[in-house]
């Protein structure tokens, strides 16, 4: 947000007397130690003299002294407080010094007395965005530019206040009106590439940031946010180098510390990323998205007890923080602390980062009330896996009595309805019909006071559809061993990388004798050298399908995806394959599931190291096909 330009010596009163009129001169030359000298003077033998006041206040401004100024223009608006001159160089000044709530009193005050003027709106405005006040802004931007369009400053900074609300398009038009009246103006070009970075649409904020940098070199705010943007189109190398550069200029700024964390995660620079974030909350702890990202670089690195005590600690500064008390609960559950885990977790649902889906039917939420009697409508929140893990409690709430209503994935309905306990089976998004209370499915555990002890493991809960097991089963009918596999996660997901494996990596499971290799993998095709494996993908048009194929499966073996949950409720052997810091349903240390019976867990030893695993899952697969143990 920029300030307007104005002259010091804008609207000064010209019969002062020809000795404060030397005073006016001397500050218009740049004078100002003798223009501070004769305003001393007269103020000496006429201390009432407001304009006198003023004048000085406008003479330590421009010696960069904000405080005096900000005392002699108080001094001016004391002896005439009628005077809106007076009352908006003073605003500006206390807006400058952050001294918000008393600017935005003082700015208000000066705009009842001149409506007209500009500066004391435009003003009003910044000190309005300061306060985090951006509608309000808008209005006042829009009122300043209604009379004087001409105001570069103004749409650069309506910009800025567009963005605030998450107009992002109105943000990109401002910015841009403000370089066509100025086309180097460095504000506009910073603001329009922010609008741009929110608008998904990088790599044109990178080159209109390269052209405020051509300008302005060493300004950390553009090298910080080049940094942003070219880290979103992924290049790396200059992205870091432009964020260490913004430190260079502005040590300890704790937003470039968190971006350089940002960066050095995502590059799997983990203990770098963690100093970082440490570093930013060294200088200013009541930085939130920190404190997350710092607990989320912990779990990554499989701490999840260093992850409590951060989120901990930012839940004991500000309690009300969803998303850190979200994040708490699943490092929580990630450790088997499942009573305070659950609870915590539940603020997802006030949590900004939470993409999740939620229903708005105006039906009260279950919170464990007894149902018998009474119809509940569940409704799937998140991903694949998570419904296939998580239907299990359906029959748990037919048992107390209750009516059960199952919205989920239209993929999944034909394989959900050989759950047990369920009336009524919706698509996700469908009409639902009348029922007297609702709850996500997430919420289940919580509710029905889950401990690793009580898991309801009990396995299968789910089959493939009589007609789909049909189909697969002579297809897949020989003597030899069946293996389904799959290598590959979501790769929209942010931490897919963590928990992807190569297709190279694969070699040793897929060179063992005596094994037939298919894939279940959707979205990625075998590999030209992985010849022996036979493709399934083509046929597996929902899960309905892919269960049946499972079914005529001896074993699967997959990294963390829907499958590897898919199988576990089928009750089919399935080994998954994790990368460090793997989800918190895995827990930690362990190689078993108490999710599910049939699952053993195959755990990276050193990051990112999926060949020595592969190496080891491999070595499983010898010594089950020499007959020595049970696959699961």
């Amino acid at each position: 947000m920029t300030a307007a330009r104005r002259d010091p010596s804008e609207h000064l009163v010209g019969s002062l007397g020809d000795v404060v009129a030397e005073a006016v001169t001397a500050l218009e030359a740049g004078a100002l130690a003798r223009s501070e000298e004769i305003l001393r003077q007269v103020l000496n033998k006429q201390p009432r003299l407001a304009a006198a006041w003023h004048l000085r206040g406008l003479t330590a401004q421009r010696d960069d002294d904000l405080v005096r100024a900000s005392e002699y223009f108080a001094e001016a608006t004391t002896i005439d407080p009628e005077n809106a001159l007076f009352c908006r160089d003073l605003g500006i000044v206390l807006g400058l010094l952050a001294r918000g709530a008393e600017a935005l009193d003082v700015l208000g005050r000066a705009l009842e007395l001149a409506p007209e003027d500009p500066l004391a709106r435009f003003h009003l405005a910044n000190a309005l965005m300061k306060a985090d006040r951006p509608g309000e802004a808008i209005d006042h931007y829009q009122a300043t530019l209604a009379r004087h369009p001409d105001l570069t400053e103004a749409h650069a900074n309506l910009s800025a206040a567009f963005r605030a609300t998450g107009a992002f398009e109105p943000a990109i038009a401002s910015a841009e009106t403000a370089l066509t009246l100025e086309d180097a103006h460095g504000a506009a070009l910073n603001n329009l590439a922010l609008a741009l970075c929110d608008a998904g649409r990088h790599e044109e904020a990178v080159v209109h940031l390269e052209s405020a940098l051509a300008a302005s070199p060493e300004d950390p705010e553009l090298l910080n946010n080049q940094g942003v943007a070219l880290h979103a189109v992924g290049r790396m190398t200059e992205a870091e180098t432009r964020l260490r550069s913004a430190l260079e200029f502005r040590p300890a700024w704790p937003e470039a510390l968190r971006n350089l964390g940002n960066l050095l995660r995502q590059t799997d620079r983990l203990d770098d990323a963690v100093a970082q974030y440490r570093a930013a909350l060294d200088a200013d702890p009541m930085e939130f998205q920190t404190y997350g990202n710092l607990g989320l670089a912990l779990l990554n690195l499989d701490k999840p007890r260093d992850a409590v005590a951060v989120y901990e600690k930012a839940l004991a500064l500000r309690p009300d923080q969803s998303d850190i008390r979200m994040s708490l609960g699943i490092a929580q559950l990630a450790l088997g602390d499942y009573a305070a885990g659950w609870r915590n977790y539940d603020a997802r649902w006030s949590a900004a980062s939470f993409t999740g889906t939620t229903r708005d039917r105006g039906l009260p939420r279950w919170a464990g009330e007894d149902i018998a009697g009474r119809r509940i409508l569940v409704h799937a929140e998140q991903g694949y896996g998570d419904t296939l893990q998580f239907c299990r409690y359906l029959p748990k709430l037919a048992e107390m009595g209750a009516t059960v209503i199952f919205e989920c994935q239209k993929s999944l309905l034909g394989l959900c309805r050989s759950l047990g306990g369920v009336s009524e089976f919706i698509s996700r998004g469908a009409a639902a019909p009348d029922a007297d209370f609702e709850v996500p499915l997430l919420n289940l555990p919580g509710r029905l006071g889950t401990t690793l002890e009580t898991i309801p493991d009990d396995t299968p809960y789910l089959r493939a559809p009589d007609e789909a097991a049909e189909r697969w089963r002579p297809r897949l009918a020989d003597d030899a061993f069946k293996l389904g596999i799959v290598w590959a996660g979501d790769p929209d997901r942010q931490d897919d990388v963590m928990r992807s494996c190569p297709k190279v990596d694969l070699a040793p499971i897929l060179a063992a004798d005596g094994i037939r290799c298919f894939s279940l993998q959707l979205g990625d095709t075998p590999d030209a050298d992985m010849s022996a494996v036979e493709d399934l993908a083509p046929l597996l048009t929902d899960f309905a399908e892919t269960a049946g194929a499972i079914e005529a499966l001896d074993l699967v073996i997959s990294v963390d995806t829907a499958v590897a949950h898919l199988a576990g409720a089928l009750g089919k052997p399935v080994w998954v394959m994790l990368g460090q810091g793997a989800d918190w349903r895995y827990l930690t240390d362990r190689t078993d599931s108490p999710w599910y019976p049939s699952m053993r867990l195959f755990r990276q030893t050193r990051r990112g190291d999926w060949r020595m695993l592969l190496e080891q899952v491999a070595a499983a697969l010898d010594i089950w096909r020499r007959g020595q143990f049970d696959p699961t």
